[in-house]
Order: C-alpha cells, then structure tokens, then sequence
C-alpha cells in the first residue's frame, strides 16, 4: 500500500508539474498578446485568469483590473473579480462587482448571490443595488 501512495504523490507532483509548464508558456503567449497589442483588454483577462488558477490571486486582481480600465464593459471582468473577493470572503466588495458584471450582461455571480441564503447573510443584494456604486 505504501508504494502505491508513494506513486500516487509522484504522478501527482508529474502532472503538477506539467500543468504549470503549460501555464507557464500560456502566460508567455498572453504577454506577447499584450507587446503586440498593449491597448488590448482580453490578454489581461486571460492573464488574470492563468495567475489566479496558479495561486497568484493579487496579481490576478490586477490583471482583471487592467482590463477593466481598458474596457470598463468587460462585464467577465467584474465578474471575475467578484468570484475571487467571495474567495477571499470579502462578500461586500464580491456583490459590488457582481452587479457591475451584471450590468454589462454577465449576471451569473449575482444570480448565484440572489440563490444562495449563506451569501445573503453577507450581503444584501438589494441594499447593493439601490445604492450608487462604482467598483474600482
């Protein structure tokens, strides 16, 4: 049994590893997204979402923040940014991007914040929606 584990940990420390080197050369591609077109809101999206699904969540809020600021539409976005901010239990801030996502067609977060009753115990949607709120 106990090499048997010991080869479960390796093969899974192998496709971790091969994992991350896809990521890698993924990010390096978006990058060169970016030299080329540096006006371009999808490959600090895309940025954004690569860091985050390697733990780097600070710098995945700014990616998502970058292409906010490029295209203060890109309702994913907000949306992403919401779903990290409920991960780092910030539902507040987490509901304000949710309705900023919605707002620019992506309602998906805050649908999921009207369903579940946890999360309305942290926020109030319809305290949110009534009030003027402009997400960073």
């Amino acid at each position: 049994m106990r090499v048997s584990s010991e080869r479960t940990h390796w093969l899974k420390g192998l496709v971790g590893f091969a994992l991350d080197g896809d990521v890698s050369e993924e990010i390096a591609r978006q990058e060169g997204a970016l030299a080329s077109d540096p006006g371009s809101a999808k490959p600090h999206f895309n940025l954004g979402v690569l860091h985050y699904s390697q733990g780097r969540v600070y710098e995945a809020i700014g990616e998502f923040l970058m292409a906010i600021e490029l295209d203060p539409s890109y309702g994913r976005a907000y949306r992403k940014l919401g779903e990290i901010y409920v991960g780092l239990g910030d539902y507040r801030q987490a509901g304000r991007y949710a309705l900023k996502a919605a707002d620019f067609g992506d309602a998906s977060l805050l649908e999921a914040f009207r369903r579940y009753s946890a999360m309305q115990a942290f926020v109030n949607v319809e305290v949110l929606e009534s009030e003027v709120v402009e997400a960073p």
